[in-house]
């Protein structure tokens, strides 16, 4: 079965985010105070870990492949949020 599952994330360089295989990253926004990615999983998928990775304009970006989740503003910062497989 498929449902949405909400993170909440950090603003930092990297972390790591159990979820399931195969998901399915819709969107990056602040709820409140807080940055959260949701993410459209099956729940009968086994578990993986994906790396989520957040960079600043302007800031350089390693070379990796990544997909793009989406761009949060916190006050007068900007934040481009992406997110790989963490056996990258």
């Amino acid at each position: 079965m498929k449902v949405i599952w909400k993170y909440n994330i950090d603003i930092t360089d990297y972390q790591v985010i159990n979820t399931r295989a195969d998901a399915d990253f819709l969107t990056v926004q602040m709820q409140g105070f807080y940055p959260c990615i949701w993410v459209a999983v099956d729940t009968e998928k086994e578990n993986k870990e994906y790396v989520i990775e957040v960079f600043g304009t302007g800031n350089p970006i390693p070379d990796h492949d990544r997909d793009y989740i989406g761009t949060i503003q916190e006050s007068a910062f900007v934040w481009h949020v992406f997110v790989r497989d963490n056996e990258q």
